[in-house]
């Protein structure tokens, strides 16, 4: 789970709301930020496990990276909250 600011989500909402014909098909914009504040929700639970305690984000995004290894499919991190103010560990 990764922490999004409100100002990146801002900047996304108004990226998005400048795609015309496609925010009239789909009001992405407007869906935005209740996704990422379900995110940090289920997230909680999901990355930290049950009964987890959730992070103290507004927003977040969740993303499940996994590499092939030995004809096998394995986690290719440690499940955790990355706040803004942390350093993603080098890959």
């Amino acid at each position: 789970m990764v922490e999004g600011s409100p100002e990146y989500i801002a900047a996304q909402m108004g990226a998005l709301a400048l795609h015309a014909k496609e925010v009239e098909r789909n009001d992405y914009h407007l869906r935005l930020p209740a996704w990422q504040i379900d995110n940090v929700r289920r997230g909680a639970e999901i990355v930290g496990g049950q009964g987890a305690q959730a992070p103290r984000f507004a927003f977040a995004t969740l993303y499940n990276a996994v590499k092939f290894r030995n004809a096998k499919w394995r986690q290719a991190f440690a499940r955790k909250f990355l706040s803004l103010s942390e350093k993603p560990a080098v890959f």
